[in-house]
């Protein structure tokens, strides 16, 4: 099944573990990059630009630092306990991209540290999110399926 790449993650580690398997097979390459930004940061940010800004223009709203898809696994593994490894099968980048507002805006665009500049920035990091990511599977697990 097709899913997000956080829960995908999770969803492939815990059943490794589960089955006592060595090694999760992950698509993509490792180095790829991927931007991630927890949930709590994005509404943050967006009552942050309510209350704070009011100028016009097309703004990213981004994480303060870019993982690599081996970061992301390892986090998982760190974060789960999982004791196997990990490989990687193509040259394909992350699926995550920047969450951006307006039509046809790509990394190269907007004005990227505008936010930051009027001093808001993500507060949760990859490693705190994930735990929460993880602790919130664990109170749902037997509902979840994977």
């Amino acid at each position: 099944p097709r899913g997000n790449l956080v829960s995908a993650l999770f969803r492939k580690v815990l059943r490794a573990a589960d089955v006592g398997q060595n090694t999760v097979h992950l698509y993509g390459n490792d180095a790829a990059p991927c931007d991630l930004l927890y949930i709590d940061d994005l509404a943050d940010a967006c009552l942050f630009l309510i209350e704070q800004l009011s100028e016009a223009g097309t703004l990213l709203i981004r994480p303060s630092e870019r993982h690599t898809l081996r970061q992301l696994a390892d986090t998982v593994k760190a974060v789960t306990g999982y004791r196997g490894d990990f490989s990687f099968d193509s040259p394909e980048t992350c699926g995550s991209e920047w969450i951006t507002f307006g039509r046809g805006m790509g990394r190269e665009h907007g004005e990227a540290g505008r936010l930051s500049r009027a001093g808001w920035s993500p507060e949760t990091t990859l490693e705190g999110g994930f735990r929460k990511t993880y602790r919130w599977f664990q109170r749902h697990r037997l509902e979840a399926t994977y």
